[in-house]
């Protein structure tokens, strides 16, 4: 693996865990005594009717949740979010992942990024570049 690959590994992995951090989001707690809406235990009445088997899968979680681009703070790549300021890349059949380029850094651009990507082909999908190459770099 060769040292861009690796710092590129580095770099996904930390932006992963920023995200996967943020889209958590803080969680609210209701102050003691107060009932919720219908799903809530404590706004049903003893013995009124929700078994333990309904409360439980009404108190599972829902799964990670992907954090919203719509502000344009982020993109979706492949199946992952990137940052700003990174660019997708595909090479050979991996599968899609976040990159960057220092001559590039602010907001790379296909017209940009055409020196350093020889033998790839590069396509603007709404203001962010998609880099394919048919062979890994």
């Amino acid at each position: 693996m060769g040292a861009c690959s690796v710092l590129r590994v580095a770099v996904l992995a930390a932006w992963s865990t920023a995200f996967s951090v943020l889209a958590c989001g803080p969680t609210t707690a209701k102050p003691a005594g107060t009932a919720g809406g219908p799903g809530d235990p404590a706004a049903t009445p003893a013995g009124g009717g929700a078994d333990a088997a309904s409360l439980k899968t009404d108190l599972a979680p829902a799964g990670p949740r992907k954090p919203s681009c719509a502000d344009g703070s982020c993109f979706e790549c492949g199946e992952g979010i990137c940052p700003v300021g990174f660019f997708c890349e595909t090479a050979g059949s991996a599968t899609p992942a976040c990159a960057s380029s220092t001559t590039c850094a602010q907001r790379p651009t296909c017209a940009c990024l055409g020196a350093q990507i020889k033998g790839c082909t590069c396509e603007d999908r709404g203001g962010v570049p998609h880099v394919k190459c048919d062979a890994p770099r």
